[in-house]
């Protein structure tokens, strides 16, 4: 089932960032740590024989192991010159914020008696990000642990406790197939059935009835489908919509059907394309390390290696272009653009 959660929205944007996009990343507002679940909230009996009750330093590991290993692995391969930069401040001022919300948030939620932690699945999670980063960040196409949860063993690793109509302040607080609907910073919302179309979903709105951002980092622990099978939450109006079609036009997998992803323009049961495959924008291509190159704006491409450093490149926004393996740099002076380095690049 696809998981439409503001932790893989996030880490999505990071994927287009660190693989060079010129699409600048939007920054991100550090989450509401005062944002807790109530104390005195009531979690039904756990019933799931292979989780206990989650512990302080056992969560504190848990996004050590994950969410930090992502961060400092990658920052490690940074210089000086690297951290002074603008594209350095919004890959890593995204990053330090799902770090540094992740052990507070989980915590608060066990505080609570909100979730579980199943032990067995903590520790594949934990040895799989150890086995990945074991010779290090630099270099290296990130994009198969960005989405976390993706990776074996962490979806398991915390368990929502809170049943059918019980308050919830993050999905993952839920029981498995029940979704957080109505939260909005320290409010609660409320575990229910994945809504129908035209059904409210995902956070409440802001003030005033506009479409206000989520206060907290969801991040993605269970099974927890924003709305019913055939339907995606739409997240400027936070209702559910239908799910398009194959072949319909899209912008984002999300909007597709379960199984089809937005690939050149429209819904497709495909997969991104190997180099030399056809492609309109980077997302068409498979992993980091391949790029759309494109003869001009709105044609159709094909995917390629992306350039390394020393290369010349056609340099495109405050974050570089999107063809290099670091990023695309004009000299001052009017001096062609060339790809450099960026945090171990090459």
């Amino acid at each position: 089932m696809r998981r439409t959660l503001l932790v893989t929205a996030l880490l999505g944007t990071l994927v287009t960032t660190l693989d060079c996009s010129a699409d600048r990343a939007a920054p991100v507002d550090a989450p509401d740590d005062a944002a807790a679940p109530a104390a005195d909230a009531e979690a039904p009996p756990d019933t799931d024989a292979s989780a206990k009750p989650a512990e302080p330093g056992s969560l504190a590991g848990l996004c050590k192991a994950t969410y930090g290993t992502i961060h400092d692995s990658y920052d490690a391969c940074c210089t000086a010159t690297d951290r002074a930069s603008l594209r350095y401040q919004i890959v890593f001022g995204q990053l330090a914020v799902i770090k540094e919300s992740c052990t507070p948030q989980l915590e608060a939620s066990a505080a609570a008696g909100r979730i579980a932690l199943d032990d067995a699945a903590l520790q594949s999670c934990t040895n799989a990000f150890a086995t990945f980063f074991a010779g290090g960040a630099c270099g290296k196409d990130l994009s198969p642990v960005l989405d976390v949860n993706a990776v074996p063993g962490c979806n398991a690793a915390v368990a929502g406790k809170q049943a059918l109509g019980k308050p919830c302040l993050r999905d993952y607080e839920c029981e498995n197939g029940l979704t957080c609907v109505g939260f909005a910073g320290p409010s609660d919302g409320v575990c229910t059935k994945s809504p129908p179309i035209g059904d409210a979903c995902g956070a409440g709105k802001a003030d005033g009835g506009g479409a206000g951002a989520d206060a907290v980092v969801d991040f993605a622990f269970g099974e927890h489908p924003k709305c019913a099978m055939g339907a995606t939450c739409n997240r400027s109006t936070r209702r559910c919509v239908a799910s398009l079609e194959a072949n319909e036009p899209c912008s984002d997998s999300e909007q597709c059907k379960s199984g089809l992803a937005c690939l050149l323009g429209s819904c497709s049961a495909g997969t991104p394309a190997a180099a030399g495959g056809a492609c309109r924008s980077n997302k068409d291509c498979n992993g980091t390390a391949l790029f759309c190159e494109l003869a001009a704006a709105g044609t159709t491409g094909k995917c390629a290696s992306r350039k390394p450093a020393g290369a010349p490149c056609t340099a495109a926004g405050a974050l570089g272009g999107s063809s290099c393996s670091g990023q695309c740099v004009a000299p001052d002076g009017g001096a062609a653009a060339q790809c450099v380095s960026f945090c171990g690049s090459g």
